[in-house]
Formats: structure tokens, C-alpha cells, sequence
């Protein structure tokens, strides 16, 4: 129940206003991090496009509300780590704090 209200959130907020959110993924040598262009809800998903690639998150696959991605220092006004089918980390969906 709890994964379902998360990825709720994660819906209600980023189709309202995908341009105020980053995607995030860093793993084995590889780095990602671009601003999401757009956001199209699918009924029981949603696909998250950026700048060279997209990313899909299903309404079954886990998604946790966290403080901030795990391996950056800084600060969210929102974040957002998501899994996929066979509940490996794909990256961290976030919203940078305005500067303190």
C-alpha cells in the first residue's frame, strides 16, 4: 500500500510540472543527471522522458520517497528513488532545493 501512495505522489507531482525535476543514476562508472522534458502518464505507469533517453516506472514496481539521492550532496525539496521489475535501483527522481 504504501509503494502505491508514493508512486501517487511521485504521478501527482511530476505531471503537474516535469521541468522542476532532475533524473539521477550513477553505477559502475556510469553518471546520469538531466532535467526531465516530460512526463505522459500510460494508466498504470508512466513514462519519463530527458535528454537522451526515458525512463518508465510502473505502477507496480517500488518506489520510495527518500531524503536525497544516495551517493550526491544536496539538498531536495523532493526525491524519489525507483526500482524496477526485479527491484534493482534504476535512479533517484528529484527536485533540487531552491539555494539556501
Amino acid at each position: 500500500m504504501q509503494n502505491v501512495l508514493e508512486f501517487e505522489e511521485l504521478m501527482i507531482n511530476i505531471l503537474d510540472e516535469p521541468s522542476k525535476f532532475k533524473f539521477h543514476f550513477s553505477e559502475n562508472g556510469i553518471k546520469i543527471s538531466a532535467w526531465i522534458k516530460e512526463a505522459v502518464n500510460l494508466g498504470n505507469g508512466l513514462c519519463i522522458a530527458f535528454d537522451g533517453g526515458s525512463l518508465l516506472v510502473w505502477k507496480d514496481n517500488r518506489v520510495v520517497k527518500c531524503r536525497r539521492p544516495s551517493d550526491l550532496i544536496t539538498y531536495c525539496e523532493l526525491c524519489f528513488s525507483v526500482f524496477n521489475e526485479f527491484d534493482e535501483n534504476i535512479g533517484y527522481l528529484y527536485v533540487p532545493a531552491r539555494k539556501r
